[in-house]
């Protein structure tokens, strides 16, 4: 059982921030839990939508009375696979009914906030780990959308059912997130697949969150005064941020192709050099990655990595 809420724990008791301030002159979009709880199928998900304007200008957006019109979930399971929509959700997209809007203007430095069920939008009917990202529709005659940060949940069995279905949650987190014996380039190359397929959990797998948080010596220097309770929150905080996109921006570039060039190691420590390639509308930027990995629980994880020039052509 410890081992459960270890693992529980890690992934998913800590509420996700909202999107923060990677682009400060924009309109960001953040979703989070609009009442802290333990989740049970029976139980409804609420969740805060929230729109924040860093731009100089006013920012104009269509409101309908039926969120439906404006919002889309996307919520994954463990195994990335997408859950189906909800009955009420497909209904009332296929209805003819009159959408009933109103115009919202949000003065620059401003936000707007309102509140959603999840219910309303996806069927979720096993306990498990799910990962949900909302995108907004702020002009309901067009597909332009902003998209928010991942927020995670846990859906709780029902207390009768709850010893027998948390063993099998944990099997499924096992097979899932279980480390292999692989070599450092291959763990490197792992890593950078996963990216390219935005799958997080194994994206996150071989990354030493805590060592990567610790290169920033603001970071290292609150952890160091810091209680263990605090260590684990910070570090859980730091895995959050990473699957937002909202820190290490480098190692978070998602590679159209890549090739491993060099690998050096000794029994304890390991360098990849890797070159990566990403395309952009009017240019293609190829940048020189060293990634460092220890293995200081027998497997291979990446601590650090530098970037040590980029080219770029048209």
């Amino acid at each position: 059982m410890k081992r459960i809420l270890f693992i529980l724990l890690a992934l998913c008791l800590f509420v996700s921030p909202l999107a923060a301030d990677m682009h400060p002159e924009s309109v960001q979009l953040g979703i989070r839990e609009a009442e802290r709880q333990v989740y049970t199928i029976e139980s409804p998900i609420s969740l805060q939508v929230q729109l924040h304007n860093h731009t100089a200008a006013p920012y104009l957006f269509e409101l309908a009375g039926n969120k439906v019109f404006n919002i889309e979930l996307e919520v994954t399971n463990l195994y990335n696979e997408k859950l189906s929509a909800s009955e009420n959700y497909i209904r009332e997209k296929k209805s003819r009914q009159q959408v009933y809007y109103r115009d919202i203007r949000i003065l620059p430095g401003e936000e707007f906030s309102f509140y959603i069920d999840v219910d309303d939008f996806v069927s979720i009917d096993t306990p498990g780990i799910y990962f949900i990202q909302a995108s907004f529709f702020p002009d309901l005659g067009t597909a332009s959308a902003l998209h928010s940060n991942i927020l995670t949940v846990h859906v709780h069995p029902e207390s009768s059912e709850r010893g027998e279905l948390e063993k099998i949650l944990e099997m499924e987190v096992d097979q899932v997130l279980q480390k292999q014996q692989l070599p450092p380039d291959q763990v490197v190359e792992y890593t950078l697949r996963a990216r390219q397929r935005e799958e997080w959990e194994k994206f996150l797998l071989y990354l030493d969150i805590e060592q990567l948080m610790l290169q920033n010596r603001l970071k290292e220097a609150e952890y160091r005064r810091s209680s263990e309770e605090e260590r684990v929150r910070m570090v859980q905080k730091y895995r959050e941020l990473l699957m937002n996109e909202e820190v290490d921006n480098d190692i978070l570039l998602k590679p159209a192709s890549f090739s491993i060039e060099k690998t050096i190691y000794t029994p304890q420590t390991a360098e990849v050099r890797v070159s990566e390639e990403f395309r952009y509308p009017d240019y293609t930027e190829i940048r020189h990655y060293r990634y460092y990995l220890h293995r200081p629980e027998g497997y291979w994880t990446i601590y650090k990595y530098q970037v040590m020039g980029q080219e770029t052509s048209s």
